[in-house]
């Protein structure tokens, strides 16, 4: 499921059963560096929006000389030609290049981002996606 779709499903209520949210928060933040990521990837498999810095993930295992990787997020197996490169993360990275966290929101039937810039004064673990 690509991104775009996991967000859209959280905004507008997978099912009648479940309360869609008002908003969301994407972060920028590479969970295996907690840096900013450059290039936004996950395994091919993955149901989460958040991703990981792609360079970052393949020095990880190949280090690690583990014959089996796993997505740093959900621990599912990710085989390196299953790993994807996010696209609306990206788009999203390169939009607001001075922020962490991206909050998305659907209002009239239209889908806005807004870039949360870092405050390094406070620590917020809150994703709202995983």
């Amino acid at each position: 499921m690509d991104t775009i779709e996991l967000v859209l499903n959280s905004l507008l209520g997978p099912n009648k059963d479940i309360e869609p949210l008002d908003k969301i928060s994407l972060s920028l933040t590479c969970p295996i560096t907690y840096t900013k990521m450059k290039v936004a990837c996950k395994g091919s498999r993955c149901r989460h929006a958040t991703c990981f810095e792609g360079a970052s993930f393949l020095q990880m295992h190949q280090q690690s000389g583990e014959p089996r990787w796993k997505c740093a997020v959900c621990k599912e197996i990710v085989h390196w030609y299953n790993l994807r490169s996010d696209e609306l993360m990206q788009y999203l990275i390169e939009q607001f290049p001075d922020c962490d966290k991206v909050e998305a929101k659907l209002q009239d039937g239209v889908l806005s981002f807004h870039g949360i810039p870092a405050d390094p004064d406070v620590d917020d673990d809150e994703d709202g996606m995983d």
